[in-house]
């Protein structure tokens, strides 16, 4: 696995805790796994995309490193949760890839994450060109 360049490290959002970890350095890039997953899920991508981004692997609402919380699970509440995150990170914008639970998130309904986007993708790729993430 890539160089830990910070993590894990919790960021208090929305009334709860929310793992992440920093990989490698460049242009943001904001990980999303699965459901029951964490950022390990990404496996060997991960390196790949470290070797160009700044890679923030976010473990989402009870998942992976963050710790258990009594919050319902919302699609909603967790693209706020990402939203809140990228404040907090002081990110001006970012690049968002997510699998499943992670793709789905970003994009409800009620999230604020839109207005932060550069570029989406649903599957993990093995390189950044497969789906045009900007450098």
């Amino acid at each position: 696995m890539s160089k830990i360049i910070a993590g894990p490290q919790l960021a208090h959002v929305n009334g709860i805790d929310l793992a992440y970890q920093v990989f490698g350095t460049g242009s943001p890039l904001i990980l999303l796994h699965g459901g029951f997953g964490s950022v390990e899920m990404f496996g060997p991508n991960l390196e790949l995309l470290a070797k160009q981004h700044r890679v923030i692997g976010v473990d989402l609402q009870s998942h992976g490193r963050s710790p258990a919380d009594q919050r319902p699970m919302r699609f909603e509440t967790m693209g706020d949760d990402i939203a809140a995150l990228i404040t907090e990170l002081k990110l001006q914008r970012a690049a968002i890839m997510g699998f499943s639970l992670g793709e789905r998130s970003p994009c409800a309904p009620r999230s604020s994450i839109p207005r932060w986007w550069t570029a989406s993708s649903s599957f993990p790729p093995s390189s950044s060109e497969a789906v045009g993430i900007p450098r």
